[in-house]
């Protein structure tokens, strides 16, 4: 039997935003009055895009800053009219579009979570049932009931978070608000948003943090300078962000390409030196290996070719799992090898990495980069995603552990107290 569509909450067709900008006050007053003087210029934030997002779904939006991901909220909450298009929602919207938007600083925490839930449609008897619960989620103590000017930017971010989600909205949209927020409370944070979407909520989630993208998201779309250039599963979407984050005009386009076993190989850099080879071998034989044991050691070795003079050169090397969560990364810049003062004529360089394997059973991609400084968003030579694919294997003598990363243990048990029968 064919699997039938989800409903769509939200369904952007040929969605625009421009803003009209003019050359004075005066002429802006003569536009307005329909005398017929045209505007200076006319700016779109955001291009025509069409956009279906279902129920359930967990959306990330990356994009750098200026790429209209705020504007494209704001569209969906309703704040802004778009300019061409039409926007269509289906069910309740919870937004933290500005941390402590629409909050009062000399209110008090419970009366801004008061006046939030009454302005979202709440009864007076309805609130006083959710205040407990919103004020236990929060967890700053006494100071809910003292004024919001007093708060820090995370106790903000805690009591504006409380009141969003006193009630389980049917889409909600969160923009950067976790950023402010303290580990464990962004946890506490991320528990409830994981339930609420297994209850049928839908998310659409704003942040420059990746690896909670990646952790968090089923689906990330990618904005640049108001247009959408990506629609896909995110670690797909969040390595082409890397590769952009990187980009400058005089470097080479982005390049994405499917591996055989699936994996999405994504490259990008100046190319004034070039990643020429990578392999991945045992480091006791020297032979190549894409199936390795745990504990076993290993050894990525990386050839690179100079194309161009440069000051110095750092290689850094990530793994990261099947779902492109990141495992483990360093570089040479934090272990004290920085290459530089290259011989006369030097044209091809050779580095290699020794690192013993302890991943738990599964598929994982090694991403190599070379770059000019510690990371590789000032002068990106190569980075290249998921160079070399390899699986760690389980072994029957070993001991059984779950999770990704094994780490040696012992437990230690004894027996206490007199003997007496329990």
């Amino acid at each position: 039997m064919p699997n039938q569509q989800k409903t769509a909450v939200v369904e952007l067709t040929e969605v625009s935003k421009s803003y009209l900008y003019d050359a004075s006050g005066w002429s802006r007053l003569r536009r307005w009055l329909g005398v017929g003087f045209a505007p200076q210029k006319q700016t779109a934030v955001l291009k025509p895009l069409s956009l279906r997002i279902e129920q359930g779904e967990i959306v990330g939006i990356v994009g750098r800053n200026g790429s209209g991901k705020s504007t494209l909220l704001k569209l969906i909450v309703g704040t802004l009219t778009p300019t061409t298009g039409s926007v269509l929602t289906n069910g309740r919207i919870t937004a933290l579009l500005e941390l402590g938007l629409g909050f009062n600083p000399e209110f008090t925490g419970r009366d801004n979570v008061s006046n939030y839930l009454a302005l979202n449609g709440f009864s007076e008897e309805h609130i006083k049932s959710l205040m407990p619960a919103a004020e236990k989620f929060a967890e700053i103590g006494a100071y809910f009931g003292q004024a919001m000017r007093t708060y820090s930017s995370g106790m903000q971010m805690r009591v504006a978070f409380a009141a969003a989600t006193a009630v389980r909205p049917d889409i909600l949209i969160v923009d950067e608000a976790l950023a402010v927020g303290d580990s464990y409370f962004v946890h506490k944070c991320i528990e409830r948003i994981r339930n609420f979407c297994a209850l049928g909520t839908t998310l659409l989630y704003v942040s420059h943090d990746m690896n909670s993208v990646r952790t968090l998201c089923t689906r990330a779309i990618l904005l640049d300078a108001g247009e959408l250039l990506g629609d896909d599963a995110p670690a797909k979407i969040c390595d082409f962000y890397n590769g952009l984050l990187a980009k400058k005009e005089e470097q080479s386009a982005i390049e994405q390409v499917v591996r055989s076993d699936s994996w999405i190989e994504t490259r990008s850099g100046s190319h004034k030196a070039k990643i020429s080879s990578v392999s991945l071998v045992d480091a006791q034989s020297h032979l190549p290996t894409k199936m390795v044991k745990l504990q076993q050691w290993i050894r990525v070795e990386i050839e690179i070719d100079l194309h161009a003079p440069i000051e110095r050169l750092v290689v850094g090397v990530m793994l990261k799992d099947r779902w492109g969560h990141l495992v483990w990364g360093s570089n040479t810049w934090h272990a004290d090898k920085v290459l530089k003062d290259f011989p006369h004529g030097c044209k091809k360089l050779f580095c290699s990495l020794k690192i013993q394997c302890c991943l738990g059973a599964g598929s994982y991609g090694i991403t190599v980069a070379i770059h000019e400084d510690d990371q590789h968003t000032t002068n990106n030579f190569d980075w290249i995603d998921n160079a070399i694919v390899f699986d760690v294997e389980r072994s029957e003598s070993e001991t059984f552990f779950i999770g990704s990363t094994f780490l040696p243990n012992k437990f230690d048990v004894e027996f206490k107290g007199n003997g007496e029968k329990l």
